[in-house]
């Protein structure tokens, strides 16, 4: 009789969460637990499959890879496997019947998916980590300064539900290549060197696949988008790179998916320019103004404020405006905005204003 599968051996549906697998794992481990059981073989032996099938669908690595074997056997012309023991019985009974070369073909495919001496070998085949994704956003400068959340859309390619990621349609099965005997790369001389390449039979897949699932056309992903909410902190500096974890492409054979990489461009302000946590900002004065002192309306990031120009300013003069920058991280306050001060000269003089000036000059 067949195995179970780990998850019928913990008693939880394929689709169940961690906390789920956790909770049904302790309960079982209590009940058989050898100490409450002296003596009872069977308590150990149950004991001892519980406490494998939770290694397995505890890490979340693991768990996505046995995932993805269960789904490849669940869609092979309808082979189907409740437990990866099974296979070593499938392969010594084909064996011991015709030996043709199709028992051949199909010993050499659970192997190379299952058997953990040949994985080197055939590596492209197991279950493997889906591709980063790099995207470039663009923030404007007041958001990028006091911080922001932005929506970003995202197109990435995900496994196909149809034939979880294989390529095949369902219920046709597919053959080990014999053109690389199911490495998926062949050896080629050209002018005395050898390089390797992907077989162009089976596209490096290393399974020749005689009819394609008709949603993914044999590719085992098809293309999706979605939209993923980003918190951008205060402060943020262009060509910073924000990751999210899991938001990449899908893996194959059922291997996790990458994560997406936001890298963040800070649209250039017209008014301000950004260093550290501090602001920076020119004002244009007239030169009386500049003596006699004055009062100007000038903007920030977090709206209009008044700002006083002591008299007797001097061109290149910088006032500060007392957290008026970027807020800094683990609420320690803010940044300043530094106001230098230009003052502005006319470029031409009526005959009264000369006569006025040569009046001031004298005095």
């Amino acid at each position: 009789m067949a195995k179970k599968n780990y998850y019928d051996i913990l008693g939880v549906k394929q689709d169940a969460s961690a906390e789920e697998i956790k909770k049904a794992f302790r309960k079982l481990a209590v009940k058989y637990h050898p100490d409450k059981n002296p003596g009872d073989k069977t308590a150990e032996e149950r004991f001892r499959e519980i406490t494998g099938a939770y290694d397995v669908l505890a890490d979340s690595t693991q768990r996505a890879k046995y995932d993805g074997q269960l789904n490849f056997l669940k869609s092979q012309n309808g082979v189907s496997f409740r437990h990866f023991d099974d296979i070593a019985h499938y392969q010594k009974a084909r064996k011991s019947r015709s030996g043709s070369a199709l028992d051949d073909i199909w010993a050499n495919i659970f192997s190379s998916f299952f058997d953990r001496k040949s994985k080197s070998k055939n590596r492209h085949r197991a279950p493997s980590r889906g591709q980063d994704l790099n995207r470039e956003i663009k923030v404007p400068f007041d958001k990028a300064a006091r911080g922001c959340q932005v929506v970003v859309t995202v197109k990435y390619s995900t496994t196909c539900k149809n034939c979880h990621g294989i390529g095949a349609q369902p219920g046709s099965g597919c053959q080990i290549c014999f053109h690389c005997n199911g490495i998926g790369m062949i050896n080629v001389k050209q002018g005395g060197v050898t390089f390797r390449r992907p077989c162009s039979r089976c596209l490096g897949k290393g399974l020749f696949i005689s009819s394609f699932c008709p949603t993914c056309n044999g590719s085992g992903t098809i293309q999706s988008s979605r939209k993923i909410r980003v918190k951008i902190p205060p402060g943020i500096r262009d060509g910073t790179r924000i990751r999210c974890r899991g938001d990449g492409e899908a893996g194959e054979y059922g291997g996790p998916s990458g994560d997406l990489y936001l890298i963040v461009q800070v649209e250039p302000h017209q008014l301000f320019t950004m260093k550290g946590n501090d602001i920076y900002y020119e004002i244009d004065i007239d030169f009386v103004k500049a003596i006699l002192g004055t009062t100007v309306n000038i903007p920030t990031i977090y709206g209009k404020v008044n700002l006083v120009i002591p008299p007797h300013t001097q061109p290149g003069t910088v006032l500060k405006l007392n957290g008026m920058g970027i807020p800094k991280g683990d609420g320690l306050g803010r940044g300043h905005q530094y106001v230098k001060v230009n003052v502005i000269f006319p470029s031409n003089l009526t005959s009264k204003q000369k006569k006025l000036l040569e009046n001031f000059y004298q005095e």
